[in-house]
């Protein structure tokens, strides 16, 4: 199941959020030639939304206003920011949209 969000880096790799336990979202590495993904690790947090790769970095944001960097070597997350009050479904949605 896909936690919301995929992005592909200026490297040509595609990475999405997966959930498939209820202790974390993980983060795969999708083959773009055959669609096939590669779990890299348990990314820490969950529903981890609005994936942006930039500057060499994959970032993601939290439904509980987290924003995170993302390890794409093991999948984990570091917390960078917390929005007080804020949840993101998406880079471009909001709750009220």
């Amino acid at each position: 199941d896909s936690s919301g969000d995929c992005v592909e880096n200026k490297r040509d790799s595609m990475y999405k959020t997966s959930k498939h336990d209820d202790a974390t979202d993980w983060l795969p590495l999708v083959n773009r030639a055959d669609g096939r993904a590669t779990e890299v690790g348990p990314i820490g947090f969950t529903r981890v939304f609005a994936l942006t790769a930039a500057w060499g970095a994959l970032s993601g944001l939290t439904d509980n206003g987290e924003l995170i960097e993302i390890d794409t070597g093991t999948g984990e997350g570091t917390l960078l920011h917390i929005f007080q009050g804020t949840r993101f479904f998406g880079a471009a949605s909001t709750p009220s949209r």
